[in-house]
């Protein structure tokens, strides 16, 4: 699980991926439709995950098995977000692939 600074605790399994919104950021979820918020840095958040979150871009840190298809610049996830790979994180995603 993850606590955030909001109280929330969250199953690390459920997180689908972790979008950074100037400071909050916001935390995809199966198990909900709309993302939990928290006032945190991706970058203080990252530190606390496991191997299997990566960053795929500025403003995203992905879980590897909620992604469907790896594109040259893009993945797809299971369900149906897709999100952009920077050239910076790249070599990130597809060592973890």
């Amino acid at each position: 699980v993850i606590k955030l600074k909001s109280k929330a605790v969250i199953p690390l399994d459920e997180i689908v991926f972790i979008e950074s919104d100037g400071h909050y950021l916001e935390f995809y979820l199966t198990s909900k439709d709309k993302p939990e918020v928290d006032r945190n840095r991706l970058k203080e958040v990252k530190e606390s995950l496991p191997s299997n979150f990566i960053q795929i871009h500025r403003s995203y840190i992905v879980n590897v098995e909620q992604i469907k298809i790896k594109y040259s610049d893009k993945v797809l996830l299971k369900n149906g977000k897709e999100l952009t790979v920077s050239r910076t994180f790249k070599s990130n995603l597809k060592d973890s692939i």
